[in-house]
C-alpha cells in the first residue's frame, strides 16, 4: 500500500532533485541537509488524491475509519496550507525526506 507522502512529494525520492543547504537546528548547531524545493500550487493540486490515499491506507493497514479532520489526514492539508503561507511571505519552500 502506497504512502500518501510519496504521492504528495514524489520528487523526494528522486536524488536528481536534491539541493544542499545549510540550516540551523535549534539555535546554534549548523548542519547541511539535502532538500527538495516544492511549490505550494503543485501541492494544492495533488492534495485531493493525497487525502484519499491517506484515508485508504489508514483503513487498510490499521483498520481505522478516518475523516478529513482526523490528525493522520489533516496533517497533509496543514502542510499544504503552511507551504502556501510561506510562499505568500516570499519564502521558498523546501522539504527534507529521510527514510
Amino acid at each position: 500500500m502506497i504512502y500518501a507522502t510519496r504521492v504528495l512529494i514524489p520528487e523526494g525520492w528522486d536524488e536528481g532533485n536534491l539541493v544542499k543547504k545549510k540550516m540551523f537546528v535549534g539555535t546554534h548547531i549548523e548542519s547541511e541537509y539535502e532538500l527538495i524545493p516544492v511549490r505550494a500550487k503543485k501541492l494544492r493540486d495533488i492534495l485531493p488524491k493525497v487525502l484519499k490515499v491517506a484515508m485508504e491506507r489508514q483503513a487498510k493497514v490499521y483498520h481505522e475509519t478516518v475523516t478529513m479532520n482526523s490528525p493522520e489526514v489533516k496533517a497533509f492539508s496543514d502542510f499544504v496550507e503552511l507551504a502556501e503561507k510561506k510562499e505568500r511571505e516570499g519564502k521558498k519552500v523546501y522539504i527534507c525526506v529521510s527514510y
